[in-house]
């Protein structure tokens, strides 16, 4: 069946059938996008193949795409199918950095790119398990966000996705911190002497 796959920021990748009934080897396919459903006067992005599937390339980010593939026929006649639509990848944000860390909280910064805003992804086990926290905001030129309820005095990795139309991310990774420790409570003065002094708290 048609389909398509591996969308990236500036590409997608589809494939499709041999028709029914199937097209000869060595028919050639012509696999086009357009970005305005292929209104007249605008630009197309095409490629052509031999083979069952092909890669676009050269599109614009967070874009919607309308995918189209034909067969040309060997009397230069084209029967064409809608594949569908999709929505490019925004580009990932750049250079993510740690700005401020807390025993509970951490606040990341980057560079913004054109999308449709960002998600701030927190874990203790590098993505592999466990909770992940997050934070995200709908602007799309906000260049920093805190996420919040971390576990004090623990390792942390950290990646901020852009998002596109269809909220789809592109994550791009910070490097790892350690939240603070929790502050001592309950500290009470249990015994002061002439050169010394003995206080008292609750273990975290």
């Amino acid at each position: 069946a048609p389909a398509l796959s591996a969308v990236a920021v500036t590409s997608l990748t589809a494939s499709w059938n041999s028709g029914s009934p199937a097209n000869p080897a060595g028919t050639r396919y012509e696999l086009r996008a357009s970005s305005t459903d292929f209104a007249a006067g605008t630009p197309v992005v095409s490629s052509s193949t031999l083979n069952l599937g092909d890669k676009l390339t050269g599109l614009l980010s967070n874009t919607t795409y309308f995918v189209r593939a034909r067969v040309l026929s060997h009397g230069g006649q084209a029967v064409e199918s809608v594949l569908g639509s999709t929505v490019t990848l925004a580009a990932a944000p750049g250079a993510p950095a740690v700005t401020a860390a807390f025993a509970s909280s951490l606040t990341v910064a980057w560079s913004t790119a054109a999308s449709q805003g960002y998600r701030l992804e927190a874990s203790s086990t590098n993505f592999g398990s466990g909770t992940v926290y997050s934070s995200a905001t709908p602007n799309g030129s906000l260049g920093s966000l805190t996420v919040s309820g971390l576990d004090p005095n623990t390792t942390h990795y950290l990646r901020v996705a852009a998002l596109n139309w269809n909220s789809h991310p592109n994550f791009a990774a910070a490097s790892s911190t350690i939240t603070l420790a929790s502050a001592l409570s309950g500290v009470e003065q249990a015994a002061v002497f002439e050169t010394s002094a003995t206080l008292n708290w609750v273990a975290l």
